[in-house]
């Protein structure tokens, strides 16, 4: 049987674009192998491979604390050492790295990222995943202010995130999970705030993999399952008014 790939280029490039997300949405800055492996969910071992690569190409760098360390036959002088922690942070040779990255490569890592998709596109070679490929018949969605259908979009997506945000049986027991969330959804709603137009990558990104994993914790017969189920219905509504296309296909609801 062939012997298994692993794509280290895309590894480097998602553990590179999640610290970045981090840094740019002041969160903790800090990264473990362990902290990376829960998003990117390969082998610990290619997860400190890849850390270390990253660390020799200036990219990171490991957190150090001071300690203390008795020496001499009687341990009679204690002297202060500078050690490694485990933990990376983001140099500034790192940040600039991403920077540089294209928009639609970074857009797809989160993508990615934010579906758990990675783990197979750092395993196989080839063509990106098929629920990344933009279909035929789609065009940008154009955000127009004084649209009835973007209004509601609008104000199904506050709902959302303050049901989300309250629900704190979620923040206990899976809080990785909703940060994650509540960090998709509010890029989503500064799209809308902000931006002329909704890309496919974007979206996919802050409103399909977002919403499809809530439904997945949430039955819609709760109160943050049938929030999820009004917005995707809005955003339905909106796309077909706009660009004429039903989105089931895109939108694979479990539930």
């Amino acid at each position: 049987m062939p012997k298994p790939y692993v794509d280290e280029d895309a590894a480097r490039r998602f553990v590179l674009v999640m610290m970045y997300e981090a840094y740019v949405r002041d969160e903790r800055l800090d990264f473990t192998p362990s902290r990376i492996h829960e998003r990117l969910a390969v082998p610990l071992s290619i997860v400190k491979v890849i850390l270390s690569d990253l660390e020799d190409d200036d990219l990171l760098e490991e957190v150090q604390k001071q300690r203390s360390r008795t020496v001499g036959l009687m341990s009679e002088r204690t002297v202060q050492e500078w050690v490694g922690t485990g933990a990376y942070v983001m140099t500034r040779d790192g940040r600039a790295h991403v920077r540089k990255m294209a928009d639609e490569v970074y857009d797809a890592s989160l993508v990615h990222l934010a579906s758990g998709s990675a783990a197979s596109a750092v395993f196989r070679a080839g063509p990106a995943p098929e629920a990344l490929k933009e279909p035929d018949a789609w065009s940008p969605l154009p955000i127009e202010p004084g649209s009835p259908q973007v209004a509601a979009v609008r104000e199904a997506l506050d709902e959302v995130l303050a049901v989300v945000q309250a629900e704190n049986g979620y923040a206990a027991n899976h809080p990785e999970e909703r940060a994650e969330i509540i960090a998709a959804l509010s890029a989503a709603k500064a799209m809308f705030t902000y931006a002329g137009q909704f890309g496919y990558t974007a979206f996919i990104a802050y409103v399909v993999s977002p919403t499809e994993r809530l439904l997945k914790r949430f039955e819609k017969s709760t109160i943050v399952g049938g929030a999820v189920a009004v917005f995707v219905a809005a955003v339905k509504d909106w796309a077909k008014s706009k660009i004429g296309v039903v989105l089931d296909e895109i939108f694979k609801n479990p539930k």
